[in-house]
């Protein structure tokens, strides 16, 4: 059986207009901001909440915050579910009710990655998950190469706790697309 085509969306600035073909993917995710909406296309089937500081206090959830309500599933870390009322004011009592928590620590087990990123916890679990039984995974708005020293050089990430996972996190990524587990578009 041929298996359908699920997208994940990061948030790397997009040089082109991409959204017809995210568009025409079988489900896309999109995760925290979500920086990309319009160039990425508008489909938002699947969402990573992170509710990190800079999302809630500096961005305010970011400028496309109306659109995460659209999301017919959520995924977050466990630590989100305890932010009540907080998480209210960006998903449904009907998204909160089906959400699917990522695995920190067997993200951090299974990848070598530290201090994973948003990206790479729900790009880790959709592989580990049922979502890998049923679609192929594609990813899109990531950098691989070059990823750690893009961590350390860029002014929101060289002063976080995710500074030195970006070496880490290419590593990974570049496993998974030489295996053949992962797509790029």
């Amino acid at each position: 059986m041929m298996k359908k085509r699920l997208i994940l969306v990061g948030n790397k600035p997009f040089e082109c207009d991409r959204s017809a073909e995210i568009d025409a993917m079988d489900f896309v995710v999109r995760v925290n901001r979500m920086n990309n909406y319009g160039l990425s296309g508008s489909r938002i089937d699947g969402y990573f909440l992170g509710l990190y500081t800079d999302f809630v206090q500096k961005y305010h959830g970011g400028a496309h915050r109306r659109e995460i309500r659209r999301a017919r599933q959520v995924f977050c870390q466990p630590r989100v579910l305890r932010k009540k009322p907080l998480i209210f004011d960006f998903i449904s009592m009907e998204q909160y009710a089906g959400i699917e928590t990522t695995s920190w620590e067997g993200c951090i087990r299974d990848t070598g990655i530290r201090v994973p990123t948003s990206t790479m916890l729900v790009l880790h679990h959709l592989l580990t998950t049922h979502w890998a039984e049923e679609y192929e995974v594609w990813l899109t708005g990531v950098d691989v190469e070059g990823r750690g020293q893009m961590f350390r050089d860029h002014s929101e990430w060289n002063t976080t706790r995710h500074r030195d996972s970006g070496v880490e996190e290419e590593a990974w990524l570049r496993r998974l697309v030489n295996d053949e587990k992962i797509k790029m578009l």
